[in-house]
């Protein structure tokens, strides 16, 4: 039990800063799929209110809300890894959407800056979408 006089440290296992940024990658990469008519572009939209929620509540009301959706630890578990792999999937699609716009004659310069920032979305997606028994 915690005292009265004392908080409770919260421990974050992400980069609020690479969450945000992926986010914005999930809103572009969302609009992009609308603009070109690709249904995916919901799936996407989910991702990324599912993400905002998750930043912005925190990991019990999160929880707690897919508790309530179903009650199996098993589905509950399925359903967190494959929201945390098409977090890592939609945000890495929207950063290099971006970088395919960006007026560079020489695109490969490119590939080792979306692949650093590609683990970071990756460790991002791990920390935001951790789950305890």
């Amino acid at each position: 039990m915690v005292p009265r006089n004392k908080e409770r440290r919260v421990t974050k296992n992400y980069s609020v800063i690479v969450s945000w940024f992926a986010i914005l990658c999930i809103v572009y990469a969302t609009v992009n799929l609308y603009l070109i008519q690709v249904n995916l572009w919901t799936i996407s939209s989910v991702i990324a209110i599912l993400s905002f929620i998750r930043i912005n509540l925190g990991n019990n009301f999160f929880v707690l809300l897919l508790n309530y959706l179903h009650q199996s630890k098993f589905v509950l578990r399925f359903f967190i890894q494959t929201l945390s792999l098409s977090y890592f999937v939609t945000s890495i699609y929207g950063f290099i959407s971006i970088v395919k716009v960006l007026p560079i004659v020489d695109k490969s310069v490119t590939f080792l800056p979306v692949l650093a920032i590609s683990f970071l979305f990756g460790g991002s997606a791990i920390g935001l979408f951790y789950y305890e028994d």
